[in-house]
């Protein structure tokens, strides 16, 4: 007999086609372990912003800025007012005071939208739009937590 062949009768006989069970179950057991106890750490990582808690009276930084404070009228539509000054209704005053509060000597170029409780979040986006075409640099929006 030759060695060829008897190398192919040694393998023949080697070969275990049967997965081992046990390992299976140790390797599904353990799967089974970590998805249970991680579960509450995966929650845990969730995104947390971190905002600043509001203050009585305005930074230096927050007082240089341009405030656009938006309110819901009674009769459902908005109410804007720029930096303290009177409510105003129509888009085109509005405009004009946006413009000339973000030009005023002191101004930053920083708008900070506020919106109070009722408005609408697209009242909020489109006040941001029309911030950005009155030639704000900086927007941003107050938060209260």
């Amino acid at each position: 007999m030759t060695i060829r062949r008897r190398l192919l009768r040694l393998s023949e006989g080697a070969v275990d086609a049967r997965t081992p069970l046990m390992a299976m179950i140790d390797v599904v057991f353990l799967l089974m372990i970590f998805f249970l106890f991680d579960f509450d750490a995966i929650r845990e990582q969730q995104l947390v912003a971190a905002l600043e808690r509001p203050s009585a009276t305005r930074s230096v930084a927050a007082r240089s800025a341009c405030w656009l404070t938006l309110r819901q009228e009674p009769d459902g539509g908005i109410g804007f007012r720029v930096d303290d000054g009177r409510w105003l209704r129509r888009e085109k005053d509005l405009h004009t005071a946006l413009q000339m509060s973000l030009a005023r000597g002191g101004s930053s170029g920083t708008l900070i939208v506020d919106a109070l409780e009722g408005v609408a979040f697209q009242e909020v986006i489109d006040a941001l739009a029309l911030g950005e075409r009155c030639g704000a640099i900086t927007t941003t929006l107050r938060v209260d937590q």
